[in-house]
């Protein structure tokens, strides 16, 4: 099966933290259990600064084509331009 996560935007706002919900997808649902495992890395974006720079997993259920995990997004009132991360399965 091939597996593939989305792109997400969003905006941080001037404090506190926003989830950046990533889904990943089967391209066919499986007779078992998939268990991905993630991890963030910065691009524009600074990890631990912008957002939680860190690894988990993710567990796409029997029968299931997708699943979601998030990330946490510092909000913070730096005028910045867009920032990236990148998620890597």
């Amino acid at each position: 099966a091939q597996v593939s996560v989305g792109d997400v935007s969003l905006v941080e706002g001037n404090s506190g933290t926003t989830n950046a919900i990533f889904t990943v997808s089967l391209d066919r649902a499986s007779d078992t259990d998939v268990t991905l495992q993630f991890a963030t890395s910065g691009g524009t974006a600074t990890a631990g600064v912008d957002f939680a720079s860190g690894a988990g997993s993710v567990t796409i259920p029997r029968g299931q084509t997708s699943a979601t995990f998030a990330v946490a997004v510092n909000g913070d009132t730096i005028s910045e331009a867009d920032e990236q991360f990148t998620v890597t399965l």
